[in-house]
């Protein structure tokens, strides 16, 4: 009986899966590219009314930028979560491959499945169109131009329907700033004050260090940054982001919170390759996607002076990010040797020489020497694992990815990849985290400094794996899609992720 029960399980699952809308639909959407509808207003976020649910998808910049280029797509794969699923997706043009993803959001309880089909029908030419007209006037005084899905249209007795937005403004109707805000507001805490304040510092850099008059360098550069977001270890927080070149006698980087990366041009003139541009604006990234500087109320000081702490940790952090942002890309093997040439460049005009060890209690920024260490000089291998873990009631507290292991002389190092949900305070710490081996063993790693994190902040830790007895035993950890969990004080119940 149990062989029977075991087919008829698997046969029922077939089914279920068989009868998804949303296989279906990538199925039929992959028997041949598609090009992005043409009266598409390729906003940030679109939104679509489903059962008299608010469902949202996200357009980024970069799918924006291919789309106006002409450039067709097909699915890739899909991500199902319990209350979103992410649609990723390739363009080919050439020996140029681009990848993007569309995120969509739906209310608790509605199903996100029968989405994909919904969103594919609207962003693509893909089946009959989901609506006869995407944008409505307003016949009052100000003829204002509203999007077809917004939540403040006109009574229709003082509307008119457009199929394009050329179309309206032909006829004067000027568009409305909050349906056509290229400005959209991530779910973080604290979002504004952080965004206000981050604005006013970029734009008091600017007027110290002016951008550069090019277009056709800010535009190259806007288009390269975008590109590696797709890239990135961890899934963009969704700001939106502006990538500049400044003039600048120091051969530098800098990064504000919400988005804003600066290239000075001495360092962007004496780039030699994009790996070293990559790596360097991937750097930047990971610190606004992963270190924004959270707002916290003067009764938090305890927590301000506990981040300071970690702020040495962050740029090591930072530079892992960064190259595994490059492994993504598909950087080549000696892509190492390659940003050692950005690092020493951005650090030519440092106090100190680039590789002198550096001293202080207040030195917070590391060395060359150190970054060479962990970032350049190792030769990683690529296996990947995932894994969640979770608290008490089963709510998701961190979640995890494998990046990369080096094997050393008698150690394994993992670069691993961790967001929290919620805070992991000094005691409860994340101090391990074990790998599954192909052959189904669990091997635990150390991490080399215990890590408590913050509610909603992601973290590049590495860990150390001790190889004992000889001859030594080095266990395979040559694993695709393979299984890791965490182990905290106390511990956490552990999952394999769904992807």
């Amino acid at each position: 009986m149990g062989w029977w029960v075991a087919v008829m399980s698997t046969l029922l699952a077939s089914v279920v899966w068989a009868a998804n809308p949303a296989k279906d639909a990538i199925e039929e959407f992959n028997q041949a590219p598609r090009p992005v509808r043409s009266d598409h207003p390729l906003l940030p976020v679109l939104h679509l009314d489903v059962d008299g649910a608010a469902v949202s998808y996200t357009v980024s910049r970069h799918l924006a930028t291919l789309a106006r280029a002409g450039r067709t797509f097909r699915v890739r794969r899909w991500v199902r979560r319990a209350t979103y699923s992410a649609i990723e997706l390739e363009s080919q043009a050439g020996n140029t491959r681009s990848r993007v993803r569309v995120t969509i959001a739906a209310p608790k309880g509605l199903q996100v499945d029968g989405l994909v089909p919904l969103v594919l029908r609207d962003l693509f030419e893909f089946r009959e169109p989901l609506r006869t007209h995407r944008f409505v006037g307003s016949t009052t005084g100000m003829h204002r131009l509203h999007l077809a899905t917004c939540n403040h249209l006109p009574p229709p007795d003082m509307a008119m329907q457009f199929s394009t937005r050329e179309e309206a403004e032909r006829q004067g109707y000027q568009p409305c700033a909050i349906c056509f805000a290229v400005e959209t507001a991530p779910s973080i805490r604290w979002y504004a004050p952080i965004r206000a304040a981050a604005t006013a510092n970029a734009r008091m850099y600017e007027r110290v260090q002016r951008v550069v008059a090019d277009d056709a360098i800010q535009t190259r550069l806007q288009a390269f940054g975008d590109s590696l977001l797709e890239c990135f270890p961890f899934e963009p927080q969704g700001f939106q982001y502006r990538f500049r070149v400044v003039h600048s006698e120091f051969p530098m980087t800098r990064a504000y919170p919400t988005g804003y990366v600066y290239v000075a041009d001495k360092l962007y003139d004496s780039i030699d390759s994009r790996w070293e541009l990559a790596f360097l604006l991937a750097r930047e990234i990971a610190h606004v996607e992963m270190h924004i500087p959270w707002y916290l109320p003067p009764t938090a000081k305890e927590l301000q002076s506990a981040y300071s702490r970690y702020r040495r940790d962050a740029e090591i952090e930072a530079d892992l990010a960064a190259l595994a942002c490059l492994w993504k890309r598909g950087a080549p093997p000696g892509v190492g040797q390659q940003v050692a040439l950005a690092l020493r460049k951005s650090e030519a005009f440092s106090a100190d020489e680039p590789a002198q060890e550096r001293s202080g209690r207040h030195d917070w920024h590391p060395t060359l020497r150190e970054r060479t260490e962990w970032v350049v000089t190792p030769r990683y291998t690529f296996p990947s694992a995932s894994g969640i873990g979770m608290g008490g009631d089963n709510e998701t507290l961190l979640r995890g990815a494998l990046l990369a292991v080096e094997k050393r002389e008698d150690e394994l190092v993992a670069v691993v990849a961790v967001q929290a949900s919620q805070a992991l305070d000094l005691i409860h710490t994340l101090n391990a985290i074990e790998i599954q081996s192909r052959g189904g063993s669990w091997i635990r790693f150390d991490l080399l400094d215990p890590k408590a994190f913050v509610a909603e902040t992601r973290r590049v830790v590495l860990a150390r794996h001790r190889i004992m007895g000889w001859p030594r035993y080095w266990p395979d950890l040559d694993v695709t899609d393979g299984c890791l969990r965490f182990l905290t004080l106390p511990e956490l119940k552990n999952r394999c992720t769904e992807d």
